[in-house]
């Protein structure tokens, strides 16, 4: 009788899965559980042992105890003394995952499983990085009954962590299953579609709402899903979605409800600098008579805290500070002076006004920056080098805010030499408008209309938009 080579690799296989398991279980002999430092120690060894592991896989409850895997599990990520990097941590996870063990479930007297632990799943997601989604899923094949939703003592389940990390299969494995898609998490308030919202993760938000996720829930702070997606820049898709789909069941979406603060979700997406989601809120009967403009102090708030900027970050702030001003007055809202100093004050604060000292055409005229800026489309049949030659008037006509706005979006200007420069004389020509009409008002009131328009507008039209700032902040009786 012949033997295959596939019968041979198997028989190999076993053979040193089970050598390998053994030395495993020598190791773990000598190890007193009940000593912490050992306990680690043998922590440590053990991510070497299955980085090196061969042949089939091990059998780890023949091993271990439940209590012990459990310890290990838990130790792996919230790994006290630092003794692991992220990739270590999640091999030896993964690893312990491919073993195929899973979770048996502790019983009340009835039978039933015991709800009330925190489980690895519960610490992995109380270390926040969004890279430890990865983690979090595998941990979801060990603890793989999602009939089970095990809850800490914050009130956070399994199905929270699953929304808040992105899990979408998992999420729909809950939700065919009948889990509440409105469970809040009685520490917060947060309910599953608020988790979700909060860390971006648009797919899980958009099943949720598929399944019945009320939108007007407030948390302790207030905020409903509207006031959460308008915290940040990707999330209007989500929402135009939404609002159609409640429109189509013909239910209310609280468009104007205010959270903690007493903001609504148009003034959140204004201070944000979001055009796209001010659009559809206002689309959506978002009330402007009685809109309030973001006071300084939290308007562009969400920029500050930025530790990264992206290349055109500078130009992304400027366009959109003045297309929701544009949103807004389109929509018949009147800006008064102290709002316009808001958006003013933001181009002070970011050095986006350009220099008069700066003025000179020699950069945009380097042989380099010339043969670039050639190359880039501001928009379509104008390249970025033909708008720079514009002239304020010319802009103004030719080259809209929208414009301005997809064109900062982009990552065109990367590899621009002169970028910071041409970047500031783009803000400068772009928001020429918005300082010239406010400054040229607040001149008038300043000379008490003892110069005539047209003098006004010479003296005007000679000052840079740093000038005009400083005309506007006299009339507050500031200075800059």
């Amino acid at each position: 009788m012949s033997v295959s080579s596939d019968d041979v690799y198997t028989s190999v296989y076993a053979f040193v899965g089970e050598v390998h398991s053994k030395s495993l279980k020598t190791l773990r002999e000598k190890v007193n559980w009940q000593v912490e430092d050992e306990r680690r120690t043998f922590l440590y060894w053990l991510y070497y042992v299955f980085r090196d592991w061969e042949g089939e896989l091990p059998d780890l409850l023949e091993i271990f105890s439940e209590e012990e895997i459990d310890w290990i599990l838990v130790e792996s990520v919230i790994d006290t003394y630092g003794a692991f990097t992220y990739n270590q941590r999640t091999y030896l996870i993964k690893f312990i995952a491919r073993t195929g063990l899973t979770h048996n479930p502790e019983l009340d007297e009835e039978g039933k499983p015991i709800l009330n632990r925190t489980t690895p799943i519960h610490h992995a997601a109380r270390r926040q990085p969004f890279n430890y989604g990865t983690i979090i899923r595998e941990f979801f094949k060990i603890f793989d009954r999602f009939d089970v939703n095990y809850v800490d003592e914050d009130g956070l389940t399994h199905f929270h962590v699953a929304c808040e990390f992105g899990l979408c299969d998992i999420v729909e494995q809950f939700l065919e299953i009948g889990q509440n898609p409105n469970c809040l998490v009685p520490l917060t308030g947060n309910s599953p579609l608020h988790l979700a919202l909060y860390r971006g993760q648009y797919f899980v938000a958009g099943v949720l709402l598929r399944n019945g996720a009320d939108i007007n829930l407030a948390n302790r702070a207030g905020s409903t899903a509207l006031h959460i997606a308008c915290l940040n820049c990707h999330s209007h898709l989500l929402v135009k979605m939404a609002l159609r789909m409640y429109d189509d069941r013909n239910e209310t979406v609280q468009v104007d409800a205010l959270d903690n603060l007493g903001r609504t979700p148009l003034q959140w997406a204004v201070a944000n600098l979001l055009p796209d989601m001010v659009d559809i809120l206002l689309d959506h009967g978002a009330d402007l008579s009685s809109f309030v403009f973001p006071t300084e102090d939290y308007f562009a708030e969400r920029f500050k805290s930025q530790n990264t900027k992206s290349v055109n970050f500078e130009l992304r702030l400027a366009t959109g500070a003045l297309i929701v001003v544009e949103c807004l007055e389109k929509r018949g809202y009147e800006l008064e002076l102290r709002e316009a100093l808001v958006v003013m004050k933001l181009f002070a604060e970011y050095g986006l006004f350009e220099k008069s000292d700066d003025a000179g055409d020699f950069w945009y005229k380097d042989e380099e920056f010339a043969r670039k800026a050639k190359q880039i489309m501001m928009k379509s049949e104008m390249s970025l080098y033909e708008a720079i030659l514009l002239s304020p008037e010319e802009a103004a006509k030719l080259i809209k805010c929208w414009d301005y706005f997809r064109f900062a979006r982009s990552e065109k200007l990367l590899d621009l030499p002169w970028r910071s420069r041409a970047i500031c004389f783009l803000c400068e020509k772009m928001s020429r408008r918005f300082f010239r009409d406010w400054a040229l008002e607040c001149f008038a009131e300043l000379t008490q209309l003892r110069l005539t328009l047209d003098c006004s507008e010479i003296v005007i039209e000679k000052l840079m938009n740093e000038d005009l700032y400083r005309i506007c902040l006299s009339i507050k009786g500031l200075k800059l």
